[in-house]
């Protein structure tokens, strides 16, 4: 029989089987039947757009909630309005059919992530005498491993920068009109989706400033509807570090991309209002903080202690830490703490658990994605990861998957930028010299005899 005698056969059976199949789901499991004809849809589209799995986590981060939210309709219900908007990008092309090259943020990366895992065999037993020698952070180490690998994966194969850009904004304005018309307040301080006031604050900070910066593109003023609705959820949330992120977003939506000289002028009205807000941040945070009170907006909460365990914790053990996710038990036995408490700093906290190379590395990629160049179309990711790097020195959220997937994802968008950048100069600098031109600068090229032309023209 002829191999495509075979192939004809072998369909029907494969149909047969996998009908009988779909039925009996159907039948006795009808919610892995609905689960089973998405997958099918969606494999063929995810294996053509790598872009769209990246940018599908974000939804996925929203629906996880459910897991521990009172509410688990209304967290699948954001979560599907969430995924709605990726439905544009459905329709949009591919932006690059091949991968970028890995390159130093690569290194970087897997230097980060074996930091933390080494920094699981570390104990300082005199520290921590409830758990001598035992690990308890495996959960948070793999969301923080796991954001890593988002960042690399999203350098290697980017998403557009403005689906990217589309999809913070408008995941923080659905994510904020929930809250507001459905979250509850605890203690004066909104609270929705089963997180905290501070988590829900460091959720929707980002998309102010990516919003603001969308705004400022031609034909873009309606992004600052969820930009405005997401600052009023920010204020609600009476969170100090949410508040800094957003104004923080904002300054460098409306700063990026003007000329040298406005930027520096912006820079230095930026720095003397952050002089006179912390010079009169009393008045000040009772004026926006109005729902919480004086006790919780001084220093008494805590923090000043918990900073001096760090310092403490940083100049004890510089290279290796005193392992992660044990910071807690090394404040419960500090004398100026004397609790189990974080760091509230995820750059202190790296530094204190896992050493400060590892802090270091965190810093360099932020950093670096902040300084990239580019047009005005990665303003709206730098202004969310701006955003981002403000919250992480005012909170742990490296361990929350619905806060960093976005900082991740922006900033791997950057960095990406950043080396594409470098491989196409590179690549036009090959070309220039195999045709006898120059470099390409910008969309110009800048064109040099040829030596052999020369001397036949001379002759």
């Amino acid at each position: 029989m002829p191999p495509r005698a075979h192939r004809r056969l072998a369909w029907p059976l494969i149909s047969l089987v996998a009908g009988c199949l779909v039925g009996y789901l159907v039948v006795a499991h009808p919610l892995a039947a609905g689960l089973a004809v998405v997958v099918a849809a969606a494999v063929p589209i995810v294996l053509g757009r790598p872009d769209l799995l990246i940018l599908s986590v974000v939804p996925l981060s929203v629906a996880h909630l459910s897991f521990v939210a009172d509410d688990v309709r209304g967290v699948l219900l954001v979560s599907l309005a969430v995924g709605l908007v990726l439905v544009p990008t459905l329709r949009s092309p591919v932006g690059r059919t091949r991968p970028l090259r890995m390159g130093w943020p690569a290194l970087c990366v897997a230097a980060l992530a074996g930091l933390l895992l080494l920094s699981t065999t570390v104990r300082d037993n005199a520290w921590t005498p409830d758990l001598p020698g035992r690990f308890s952070g495996l959960t948070h180490l793999i969301v923080v491993i796991g954001g890593l690998g988002l960042l690399l994966a999203v350098t290697v194969w980017p998403p557009k920068p403005a689906d990217v850009a589309r999809l913070v904004a408008l995941t923080g304005g659905i994510v904020g009109l929930y809250a507001l018309f459905d979250g509850h307040y605890n203690g004066g301080r909104l609270e929705a989706l089963g997180i905290n006031s501070n988590y829900l604050a460091a959720l929707l900070a980002p998309s102010v400033g990516t919003g603001v910066a969308l705004a400022r593109q031609p034909r873009r003023l309606y992004y600052l509807v969820p930009a405005a609705i997401c600052l009023v959820a920010v204020q609600q949330t009476q969170s100090r570090a949410g508040v800094l992120a957003a104004v923080a977003g904002v300054l460098v939506a409306v700063i990026s991309n003007r000329p040298a000289r406005q930027r520096f002028i912006g820079m230095a009205i930026s720095g003397i209002l952050a002089a006179a807000v912390y010079v009169f941040r009393k008045p000040i945070w009772t004026v926006v903080f109005d729902e919480r009170p004086m006790s919780q907006l001084t220093d008494d909460s805590g923090r000043a202690g918990v900073l001096s365990a760090t310092l403490s914790a940083i100049t004890q053990h510089p290279f290796n830490g005193i392992g992660y996710r044990m910071f807690p038990y090394y404040a419960m036995n500090h004398p100026d703490v004397g609790r189990f408490l974080k760091t509230h700093n995820d750059y202190l906290g790296l530094a204190a658990e896992a050493g400060i190379p590892a802090a270091l590395l965190l810093i360099t990629l932020v950093v670096a994605g902040l300084v990239v160049r580019g047009d005005a179309l990665l303003t709206p990711l730098r202004a969310a990861v701006a955003g981002g790097a403000v919250t992480l020195a005012f909170a742990n959220v490296l361990v929350c998957p619905v806060v960093i997937v976005g900082f991740w994802i922006c900033l791997g968008c950057l960095l990406a930028n950043r080396r594409r950048t470098t491989d196409d100069a590179a690549a036009g600098a090959d070309t220039g010299s195999a045709l006898g031109t120059g470099p390409t600068v910008g969309t110009e090229q800048v064109l040099r005899p040829h030596p052999h032309r020369e001397e036949a023209h001379a002759r």
